[in-house]
């Protein structure tokens, strides 16, 4: 095929964000990037503010020329549970919650879970 697999797989992945059937995901900071905060929430409107202040050091911010420094994403790369339980081939991973997710509080569950 002529079409680039990466591209091909977040397209689907954005296509399945928009429909609400994705909650969180984990990207490499080049896609992450690029899906930016049409795709994902700034972190101050979903997380517990407990949950943020132990996330501050971690925050992955998208500068927004109106809005300033919006804090989208969550850098993995120090989070040893995580980094144990899944596969990254070497890259920098961002995790993002979906602009349509409605499951907030099973998602501070999760990340509150990640960070023990």
């Amino acid at each position: 095929g002529s079409g680039n697999t990466q591209d091909s797989g977040l397209s689907y992945l954005s296509v399945r964000m928009l429909a609400g059937e994705v909650d969180l995901t984990v990207l490499n900071p080049e896609d992450f990037s690029m899906l930016g905060s049409s795709y994902f929430m700034d972190l101050r409107d979903c997380l517990d503010e407990s949950l943020l202040g132990k996330l501050e050091d971690k925050l992955y911010y998208l500068n927004d020329p109106t809005s300033g420094a919006i804090p989208i994403g969550i850098r993995m790369d120090t989070c040893s549970y995580f980094l144990e339980s899944f596969y990254f081939d070497g890259y920098e991973c961002i995790l993002g919650i979906c602009q349509n997710t409605s499951n907030f509080e099973t998602i501070n569950q999760f990340l509150e879970f990640l960070l023990i």
